[in-house]
C-alpha cells in the first residue's frame, strides 16, 4: 500500500516537473507545410503497434527523400524496423536504468525537427524521450479515454489526433504525419512491411514444404484467448483435411501446448519459443493460412502474403485488426462467444478459394 502510494507521488512529482521545465524552456511552434530534415518515430509499445507504424514511416520517405526518420523501440519491436530502407537510425532501449540513460543521451546528442509517438498511451520514460529530443513539433494520438496506469503526459506534445476507435490504428499515424505536412493529401494505401537481410529471406525453407496452417494460440491478455479446447477441436480438423499444423508463440504459451496434448500427432510441428522474428516471418510467408487471436503474430501475417482468420473479442478490429485484404475477422462480444463451427467455415472458405 506504501509502496503504491509513493508511485503515486513520483508520477505526479515528475510529471510536474516535466510541465515546468517544458513551459520554461519551450515554446510552441507554428506547423511548418513539411519543411522538416529528421523526425524520430517512438515505437515504444508491443510488436503489434511497431507493424502498424512502419505505413506511415514508408508515407514519409515516399513524401520527401531527403527527410532523415529514426526510430526509437524497445528490444522487444527492434527487428521489425532493422532491415527497413527508410529509416536512417534506430535506438533500442531495454527495461534496464542503463540502458535507457543510454538512449536518453543518444536522442539528446540527435538533432530531431519532429517527434512522433505512434501509441496513445504514454509511459514516464515515453515522456521523458519526447521531451528531451528537444523536437520543434511533437505528436501522437490522444490518450483520452485510454484506460492506462500512466499519468496523463499528452502536455508534452504540440499535436494531438483523437484517437477515433472506429478509425485503424495506421490511418491514424497517417493522419498525425499530414497533420504537421509530413505527407499530403489523401495517400494510397500502403501495406505493412518488414524487411530482411537477403540471408535472413533464405532461412526455414527445410523444415517444411506440405500445405501447413499455423496456428497462435495464445495472446497478451487473457481475455484476448480463444478456449483452447476450441483450438483443440481446429487442429483437429485441420489434421483431418491432411493438412500439417504449425503451432507458434512464444515460451510464456508453453503451457498453452501442454493442454493440447501434441506429441501423439505426427503432423503437428511445435515451434512455440523456438522462433525469432525472421523466422517467424519467414513460416508465416510460406503458409496457407494463420489462425489466431488478436496478437502481434497477427500483424506480423498482415506484413505477408498469408490469409489470416483473427479472432476477436471486446477489442475493435476496425481499429486494430490486421491492415490487409487477406485477412477474415470473426468477432464477437468475448472471444469466447465465437463458435468452431463460424471458425471452420471460414477455414473451408479461405482453404477451397
Amino acid at each position: 500500500m506504501i509502496k503504491t502510494q509513493l508511485t503515486v507521488i513520483m508520477n505526479y512529482l515528475v510529471r510536474w516537473i516535466i510541465k515546468l521545465l517544458s513551459s520554461v524552456f519551450f515554446r510552441k511552434y507554428k506547423i511548418r507545410d513539411g519543411s522538416y530534415q529528421s523526425v524520430f518515430v517512438l515505437c515504444g509499445a508491443g510488436i503489434g503497434d511497431a507493424v502498424m507504424a512502419t505505413p506511415m514511416i514508408e508515407a514519409i520517405k515516399k513524401h520527401n527523400a531527403k527527410t532523415r526518420i529514426m526510430v526509437i523501440s524497445n528490444n522487444t519491436n527492434a527487428d521489425i524496423f532493422k532491415f527497413n530502407p527508410s529509416i536512417s537510425k534506430q535506438i533500442i532501449y531495454s527495461d534496464s536504468q542503463y540502458s535507457r540513460l543510454k538512449s536518453c543521451c543518444l536522442i539528446l546528442c540527435t538533432k530531431c525537427d519532429v517527434f512522433i509517438g505512434t501509441q496513445p498511451s504514454n509511459t514516464i520514460i515515453h515522456s521523458v524521450f519526447a521531451f528531451i529530443s528537444l523536437a520543434k513539433i511533437k505528436a501522437k494520438i490522444n490518450k483520452m479515454n485510454i484506460d492506462s496506469v500512466y499519468e496523463d503526459y499528452d502536455f508534452l506534445y504540440d499535436v494531438l489526433i483523437p484517437n477515433n476507435k472506429k478509425c485503424h490504428r495506421v490511418e491514424l499515424n497517417m493522419d498525425i504525419a499530414r497533420s504537421i505536412g509530413l505527407i499530403s493529401g489523401a495517400s494510397h494505401r500502403i501495406k505493412c512491411k518488414i524487411y530482411f537481410s537477403k540471408g535472413q529471406k533464405q532461412m526455414n525453407s527445410f523444415f517444411f514444404n506440405a500445405d501447413c496452417v499455423t496456428v497462435h494460440l495464445g495472446g497478451g491478455r487473457k481475455q484476448k484467448i480463444w478456449p483452447i479446447e476450441n483450438y483443440f477441436k481446429i487442429i483437429s480438423y485441420l489434421l483431418d483435411k491432411k493438412k500439417t499444423v504449425i503451432i507458434v508463440g512464444g515460451n510464456e504459451e508453453r503451457g498453452l501446448i501442454s493442454k493440447i496434448g501434441i506429441d501423439s500427432y505426427v503432423k503437428i510441428i511445435d515451434l512455440v519459443g523456438k522462433l525469432k522474428l525472421n523466422e517467424l516471418h519467414a513460416v508465416l510467408q510460406r503458409s496457407s493460412l494463420l489462425i489466431t487471436n488478436d496478437t502481434g503474430v497477427m500483424h506480423i501475417g498482415a506484413a505477408t502474403n498469408v490469409k489470416i482468420i483473427a479472432l476477436f473479442g471486446n477489442t475493435e478490429p476496425l481499429h486494430i485488426g490486421p491492415y490487409t485484404d487477406t485477412a477474415t475477422i470473426i468477432s464477437g462480444g468475448r472471444v469466447n462467444d465465437i463458435s468452431v463451427e463460424e471458425v471452420i467455415n471460414s477455414i473451408n472458405q479461405l482453404l477451397n478459394e
